[in-house]
């Protein structure tokens, strides 16, 4: 997945652009090893993300006790990307949480961060591969919102008039 941003949209002007994540920031590795049990997980501090912190969540859904990896490398050609792979035959599904801080638990609101400003939202994503997208906006009340997408290999769009 390359880095997106997200745009405040309403009707014909975008308001405002929040960067969620760069992926130029917070050196990650998140694996599930052959042959080892999962889930596995780890938050970082990064600067290049909504609320200075991400945490990452991987687990497998079906038998396979294969390998699955998680990698944010801001040092190295990979920059700006989140690389997600498993091996051949592995079903698995991954979390990336932005809440403020880097443990395992969900964190309501961001101070200071309003994504519907503008009435609604729109999410951009790119990835090379069929990859479905869920997202997920928590308020500081627990109450959420969420939206769907596929990018088909390619590019994919999510608009959510939520409020």
């Amino acid at each position: 997945m390359q880095r997106r941003s997200y745009d405040g949209f309403l009707g014909t002007s975008v308001a405002a652009t929040i960067v969620i994540d760069d992926f130029d920031t917070g050196n990650q590795v998140v694996q599930i090893p052959d042959g080892a049990a999962g889930p596995a997980s780890g938050g970082v501090p990064c600067g290049g993300c909504v609320g200075g912190a991400r945490y990452i969540y991987v687990e497998r859904t079906n038998a396979s006790d294969d390998a699955v990896t998680i990698e944010v490398h801001p040092a190295s050609a990979a920059a700006g990307w989140f690389l997600y792979s498993n091996e051949i035959g592995v079903d698995s599904q991954a979390v990336i949480r932005w809440d403020g801080d880097t443990n395992g638990t969900l964190d309501y609101g961001l101070s200071g961060v309003n994504f519907v400003a503008a009435g609604g939202l729109a999410f951009e994503l790119e990835s090379d591969v069929n990859v479905d997208y869920t997202f997920r906006l928590y308020n500081s009340d627990g109450k959420m919102v969420s939206g769907s997408l596929n990018t088909l290999g390619g590019d994919g769009d999510l608009l959510n008039g939520a409020s």
